[in-house]
């Protein structure tokens, strides 16, 4: 995992001569410098998002998220809306989300943003207590990495702008990392398994990382175990909404699956002539290639020990590269984890991705079927700017360069996992 310190500093580690108890280091994080920092996280993390969620309505997915509410409201099942296709962690908050509304007043698209806003900020702290423990000596270090993800504008974008809530199954994701690297070999990593089994309740991707963790594991009952923790309180909450509601669960969350859109390799179908089937044909060979992406993945690090942090950015590299669909929100998906293994290419992303999504949002807003992006007004053009073929022939082309860097990334990652691997 990439260290959070410069190369022209000397190196600490929390098992250095003089180094405090875990207690005392949790303490020290919020005094004197380092709680200046702290303060300064939070201030910054809160304003740079609340601001823009409040002045902006956001996509047609805060529409969704309204609806959600709406049946909530009248005790209704929230699947029903059509609008949920996965497991229930998400409605959950969105409940608490109404709560907050009802409460405080607070209108109804910024209410629905602030769960998500609260976990991104949690993200940044996630980052800067793990590097402040590394090396407890240089504060500013652990700052500086942790603004790396507080200012990132493909996070806030995500969070405040377009009123998705990727960052919830990244933070746990990227908190399930953190235990593993603090757990010894020897015990079992139940921290690890429970903060995986949240990522798994609040969107599914975690899950496909769980076999990842599993040569850390010793003993085939050990690992069985983890993924029953990963896997069964989902498979559970989603076994009782499917008794209230088959066909909706099954259509909607068991056999979910992004369409074919205007990313990657299957986008290309959007740079020719209509062909049905070429667009048919194309995404199923592409979701095959991710398929088989991730199964390469798990076989040939099986045996072979690499830094988790970088694992994990090259299996959602996979995803990004080899997937049929992407949506603007997946984007985030990487972001923490690069944060905190691969913060050099990092960078280029988010130039990259950053300059994507303000182009896009710009040029194609999301208007017409929830709102106006910016002015809560009803207006037909959004089915002209955002479901038409010249729409889609221009989102092709705007992604392209994102999803080439995306390429150039995924090979850079697994030269590197394989010449790190031991």
């Amino acid at each position: 995992m990439a260290r959070c310190e410069d190369a022209s500093l000397p190196t600490f580690s929390v098992a250095h001569e003089g180094a405090s108890p875990h207690k005392t280091l949790w303490r020290t994080a919020f005094e004197r410098e380092s709680g200046l920092y702290v303060l300064l996280l939070l201030v910054l993390g809160l304003v740079i998002r609340l601001v823009p969620a409040y002045l902006i309505y956001g996509s047609y997915d805060v529409g969704a998220w309204r609806t959600v509410l709406m049946y909530q409201g009248m005790g209704k099942n929230p699947y029903l809306t059509h609008k949920l296709n996965w497991p229930p962690l998400w409605p959950t908050l969105l409940l608490w989300a109404g709560r907050l509304e009802a409460v405080y007043h607070l209108p109804d698209y910024f209410a629905v943003k602030l769960p998500a806003i609260l976990c991104d900020v949690a993200v940044g702290f996630a980052l800067y207590f793990y590097c402040f423990f590394k090396n407890s000596a240089y504060p500013h270090l652990a700052f500086r990495r942790a603004l790396w993800y507080i200012l990132n504008p493909v996070a806030i974008f995500t969070c405040a702008v377009h009123g998705q809530f990727d960052c919830i199954p990244a933070l746990f994701t990227l908190l399930a990392v953190i235990a593993l690297e603090r757990c010894s070999e020897e015990r079992f990593p139940v921290v690890t398994s429970l903060w995986l089994s949240l990522g798994v309740l609040a969107r599914t991707w975690p899950g496909v990382l769980a076999p990842l963790f599993l040569p850390r594991i010793q003993g085939w009952a050990r690992r069985l175990l983890f993924l029953a923790i990963v896997f069964v309180p989902s498979a559970v909450s989603l076994w009782i909404l499917y008794l209230q509601a088959p066909h909706v669960i099954l259509h909607d969350v068991v056999y979910y699956r992004g369409d074919i859109g205007d990313w990657g390799l299957a986008s290309t179908a959007n740079l020719l002539p209509t062909r049905p089937w070429w667009r048919a044909v194309n995404g199923w060979i592409v979701r095959k290639l991710l398929y088989l992406g991730w199964l390469t993945l798990y076989l040939i690090f099986w045996r072979r020990r690499v830094d988790m942090g970088k694992l994990v950015c090259l299996a959602i590299a996979n995803y990004y590269v080899f997937t049929p669909h992407a949506g603007q929100q997946h984007f985030e998906w990487i972001v923490p984890m690069a944060v905190l293994a691969d913060i050099g290419w990092l960078r280029f992303y988010t130039v990259v991705a950053g300059a994507t999504l303000l182009l896009y949002y710009y040029l194609w807003p999301f208007n017409g079927e929830h709102f106006d992006f910016l002015s809560h007004q009803h207006t037909m053009s959004y089915y002209h700017n955002y479901l038409s073929l010249h729409a889609h022939f221009g989102t092709t082309l705007l992604m392209l360069p994102l999803w080439g860097f995306c390429v150039v990334w995924y090979g850079a990652l697994w030269r590197r996992c394989l010449r790190e691997s031991i």
